[in-house]
């Protein structure tokens, strides 16, 4: 909730999701910061959800790598990879059960399975190069250097020698 994390976050979304909303029109963006300053992350969730980790926010050396990173992210929504990966892993009859209230009971056993089962969400290669295309695009076109996104992930792969195997997989 810090105005200023915030308002940073929001001078440089405000720049690079007017381009996303020309690829796919109609998206209520959202973009919230999680303050957790010891998890370098974002991740995007279908619907146009935007998130952010203050440990990112840390760790980026200047704004290009941030909107490189949420460009990176808008592309996930922009390409339904969210959305697409969960029918892939639940099915299209479980997910628009659950939209329309059918069975309560299933985002339980959906989020109970996301834990012991997460590695079926994450997204595929092919979705995280098209994520990477959106990103350096919406982050030129912005007026960021779209180099940003591959500094960071530099950085993020020059750390993970200091990272554990089990939380490299996650």
């Amino acid at each position: 909730d810090d105005p200023t994390v915030v308002g940073f976050v929001k001078s440089v979304t405000d720049k690079i999701l007017p381009l996303a909303e020309k690829d796919r029109p109609g998206v209520a963006w959202q973009v919230k910061v999680i303050d957790d300053p010891k998890t370098v992350n974002a991740f995007a969730t279908p619907g146009g959800y935007l998130y952010v980790y203050s440990g990112l926010l840390q760790a980026a050396a200047d704004p290009a790598e941030v909107a490189g990173v949420l460009a990176h992210e808008a592309g996930h929504v922009v390409g339904r990879h969210s959305a697409r990966q969960m029918v892939d892993a639940y099915g299209l009859e479980a997910i628009t059960g659950l939209a329309i209230g059918k069975n309560p009971g299933l985002a339980s056993q959906m989020a109970a399975s996301v834990g012991t089962k997460g590695f079926m969400l994450a997204n595929s290669r092919g979705d995280e190069t098209e994520a990477d295309e959106y990103g350096a695009r919406y982050s030129a076109a912005a007026g960021f250097d779209p180099r940003g996104l591959v500094t960071f992930f530099e950085k993020l792969k020059a750390q993970e020698g200091k990272t554990p195997q089990v939380m490299a997989f996650l």
